[in-house]
């Protein structure tokens, strides 16, 4: 269904792509930041749109070859660890995209390997 030129009363409908972060707390703002640096996180006349969840809890099962075997000696241990949900939307754009998921990339693995030797 095209919605380019569906309008309502109340606005328009634009299609966006979302996105849905898995992160601990500490890192929610700091990738809603990153991302800002490459897209505005647009949403009408308001900057830095983002839903970040009530913390709960992320879990896994790390397997021998993995970053936490490697580094961590998790090597299948579950692993939980609190977490949030960040969801964000683009502009439905592959280059705006490619930029949004570096920048998100970009946090997650300076992050991870803060303080390792690799």
């Amino acid at each position: 269904m095209d919605i380019s030129k569906l309008k309502t009363r109340t606005g328009t409908v634009e299609r966006v792509w979302q996105i849905e972060i898995q992160a601990t707390p500490e890192d929610a703002d700091k990738i809603i930041d990153n991302v800002m640096e490459v897209d505005p996180l647009i949403y009408g006349r308001y900057k830095r749109n983002a839903f970040v969840s009530a913390i709960g809890s992320e879990t896994y099962l790390p397997e021998e070859d993995s970053t936490s075997a490697v580094h961590l000696g998790a090597a299948n241990k579950v692993q939980i660890f609190p977490s949030v949900l960040v969801v964000i939307s683009v502009e439905q754009n592959p280059e705006t995209l490619g930029r949004v998921l570096d920048a998100i990339r970009e946090t997650l693995l300076h992050k991870w390997f803060e303080g390792f030797t690799v």
